[in-house]
């Protein structure tokens, strides 16, 4: 059992492979088996995933000190706050934004990012410096347009002059110029001149194969363009390829962008009239060879137990069965159950005979009641050497 092991579940369904439908099915059989397993499966579309997480040397392990060396400086940054020493507070706050600064475009970043502009706000208001107090909130709305500062956190003025800074601006016009796709305030614009509350404002532009970029911008009341260039990236481009095939760079750059110990990739098909993977395990550095089953918790058994080879190629699509589906057996279905021979249909199988038999007990009924005679009297006599019965109707 390899508990306490992350793993990530890419499969294809090559043309030709009859499998294309079954793709989901397919999937869904590998994750179940690798969860009772031991492993713990990351969910969702691998690729997307890879791509909105990957950067230049960013892990699982960068993104945990990044965001407690951050976290620290806010925590220091409060902490001198309420010493009321005011200068260390805004210096510490003022560090912890320049840190988050570069990173913006990912997830999770703005809000915490919103939390420490909010209360460098504080610490600049408590200093006197009102204007550039009120530039830091409309950053904190700008990035979290959820951030509150209520009187039962600081003081009532500080709490007005904060309601004050968010109150309706007038409007200005923003023109972002790009490669990429635009975010402006975590939506994306139908056009590409907005007009927006006179501030800052947090851009985003993304691109397949593309670093990511965000940035602040001030819009002033005259307006302003921002340009957002974006510098290609071969990782995030060979994760991107994933998703026409499986190369072994964009599997590691995938691996190493979800944190993952592994990466099953695996191909299917119909062979012989069963759904088929051929599949490899890649880990760091290494991969099994190339398995085929049936079953996918057996397939899962057989990965776990290969050997991992370094520089080990991704020969899934040359798997025989996959290559080269055979077709499905005389008397066996497409699904890999035997078909039945069909047999006879008996007589009192078939519908038509019992449609005969009601119609003939309907018509029956019919007769009967319309020839049964009404207002008939009866008489008969009885004596002990003859039987007589009499019979009229009025009919």
């Amino acid at each position: 059992m390899h508990f306490l092991v992350t793993v990530a579940v890419l499969v294809y369904a090559p043309t030709g492979g009859g499998a294309g439908t079954r793709r989901g099915e397919a999937e869904r059989a590998i994750v179940e088996a690798e969860r009772a397993y031991g492993a713990t499966v990351i969910d969702g579309d691998v690729v997307a995933a890879a791509g909105r997480a990957h950067g230049d040397g960013w892990t699982a392990e960068t993104e945990l000190g990044f965001f407690a060396r951050a976290a620290a400086l806010v925590a220091e940054g409060r902490r001198a706050l309420g010493r009321v020493e005011l200068a260390r507070g805004e210096a510490a706050l003022a560090q912890a934004e320049a840190l988050y600064a570069p990173e913006l475009w990912r997830a999770g970043v703005g809000d915490e990012a919103a939390e420490a502009a909010k209360w460098r706000g504080v610490a600049l208001f408590e200093l006197g410096q009102r204007g550039e107090a009120t530039r830091a909130w409309r950053r904190a709305a700008a990035l979290e347009p959820a951030t509150q500062l209520t009187e039962a956190m600081v003081r009532p003025d500080v709490a007005r002059a904060f309601a004050e800074a968010l109150r309706k601006r007038p409007l200005a016009p923003l023109t972002v110029v790009s490669d990429g796709i635009v975010f402006v305030d975590g939506r994306r614009p139908n056009a590409a001149t907005l007009e927006l509350p006179v501030g800052e404002h947090l851009v985003v532009a993304r691109a397949p194969g593309m670093r990511p970029a965000a940035k602040l911008v001030d819009v002033p009341a005259a307006g302003v363009t921002a340009t957002i260039s974006l510098e290609a990236d071969a990782r995030a481009q060979a994760i991107a390829a994933l998703r026409d095939e499986p190369g072994a760079d964009g599997v590691e750059a995938a691996r190493v962008a979800l944190g993952a110990d592994a990466i099953v990739v695996a191909a299917i098909s119909v062979d012989a009239g069963a759904l088929t993977w051929a599949a490899t395990k890649r880990q760091a550095g290494c991969g099994s060879d190339t398995v085929t089953e049936t079953r996918a918790d057996e397939l899962v058994r057989r990965l776990d137990a290969s050997g991992c080879r370094a520089q080990a190629p991704i020969a899934i699509f040359e798997a025989p069965a996959i290559a080269q589906p055979r077709p499905a057996a005389a008397g066996r279905s497409a699904g890999g159950r035997r078909d039945r021979p069909e047999r006879a249909t008996r007589l009192w199988e078939r519908p038509w005979i019992w449609v005969g038999v009601v119609g003939a007990l309907g018509v029956g009924v019919v007769l009967a009641v319309n020839l049964w005679p009404r207002d008939a009297t009866y008489t008969g006599t009885v004596d002990y050497h003859q039987f007589s019965l009499g019979y009229s109707s009025t009919r």
